[in-house]
């Protein structure tokens, strides 16, 4: 766990400033050359700590190594979703730094979406003529929806409640059935669909 400053005042980060600045000088999306750009270092930090923020909000699998945490991560009793063994507690896997410093670049062209309310629907059906809808079940309550390279890094990792209905594609014409069953499942390294 770092810290950064803003304006004379620390704020505590999975990374580091320096850190995002060598992630992020790498990096080729347009989220990342808009960090890159940004004019000062407390600018870059702010969107740092946003970022942090956001994650830490969300439901991850474990416990957070200590009850007064601030970030998602260090956290304890956590399963490698690659090999499924445990983690040591007190981790924080590279990739949550990583993904940190993914969703700093990526806040900074779409800071709108750190306000974002919910960016799913559960509309199953609509029709017009006899004016009717059906609806299947809610999507993931716990907006904002993180960006796809975000969940690449980090979606192994999340918790039951940070997981979203399973929906799968099959029958004639690839029409969409789907999972009406109640259960949950959780992201995985490869998925949502």
């Amino acid at each position: 766990m770092g810290t950064v400053q803003i304006n004379g005042v620390d704020y505590e980060v999975m990374g580091s400033l320096d850190g995002a600045k060598q992630y992020l000088a790498a990096a080729v999306t347009s989220g990342a050359a808009a960090w890159n750009a940004l004019p000062t270092d407390d600018r870059k930090a702010a969107f740092l700590v946003a970022a942090t923020r956001l994650l830490h909000r969300k439901a991850w699998s474990g416990t957070p190594s200590a009850a007064d945490q601030v970030t998602a991560f260090p956290r304890d009793g956590l399963v490698d979703p690659i090999t499924g063994e445990a983690l040591p507690d007190g981790t924080t896997p590279q990739n949550a730094v990583f993904a940190e410093y993914e969703l700093a670049a990526h806040l900074v062209g779409n800071s709108s979406s750190f306000e974002a309310q919910n960016a799913g629907s559960n509309v199953k059906r609509m029709a017009a003529k006899g004016v009717e809808m059906e609806f299947f079940r809610g999507t993931d309550v716990d907006a904002p929806i993180l960006p796809p390279v975000v969940m690449d890094l980090l979606g192994g990792y999340l918790g039951a409640s940070g997981s979203v209905a399973r929906s799968s594609v099959s029958g004639a014409c690839g029409e969409s059935h789907f999972d009406t069953s109640g259960t949950v499942v959780r992201y995985d390294r490869n998925e949502p669909w």
